[in-house]
């Protein structure tokens, strides 16, 4: 059986960053984020098909996931990734356009996010009203074999949450008006 997450290639004991080489860390991170994508279709295809057109992620794929990852300076099982998605034309598919960069580059960066979010305004006409593009930054794990699928749920409970089907964190409330 082959792992699902490319395995570390760098002989040491334990569980860390360590164990990786750049190349081979950066593939892990790929990979995981590639998965989260497939994972959130798959949801949202399975239990949320008709609201599909007013979830932001849906909406927005299929799209191309850009970002930069960042080693942590503590924690020696994760990483930074700041990220967004800049939408494709439909009929293409979604992939991961990571690389490792300083912190910060992205976020906060108004000249990218104007262009971004002018594309996803062209791009998805019909969702114009209501739909923004966001920038994110988020510790992401690379330990954990459930990694995609926690970040699949978080996108699908932030779009819950932005058509108000959900209050809180993940995991710490109750769906709300049920």
């Amino acid at each position: 059986m082959h792992p699902l997450y490319p395995a570390p290639d760098i002989n040491i004991n334990g569980w860390t960053r360590d164990s990786y080489s750049e190349q081979q860390l950066l593939a892990r991170v790929k990979t995981i984020y590639s998965l989260a994508i497939e994972g959130y279709q798959q949801l949202v295809n399975t239990w949320f098909p008709k609201f599909a057109p007013r979830l932001a992620t849906a909406v927005t794929l299929p799209a191309r996931l850009v970002g930069v990852v960042t080693p942590t300076r503590f924690n020696n099982t994760e990483v930074c990734v700041q990220w967004y998605f800049k939408a494709l034309q439909q009929g293409q598919s979604s992939y991961v356009d990571l690389s490792f960069g300083e912190p910060g580059i992205l976020i906060g960066n108004d000249h990218l996010y104007s262009q971004v979010n002018e594309k996803l305004l062209f791009l998805r006409k019909d969702a114009a009203a209501w739909i923004r593009t966001k920038m994110s930054s988020q510790l992401l794990s690379i330990s954990k074999p459930n990694s995609a699928t926690e970040l699949a749920y978080e996108w699908l409970w932030n779009d819950l949450k932005q058509v108000n089907w959900v209050d809180g964190t993940l995991g710490n409330a109750p769906l709300s008006g049920f």
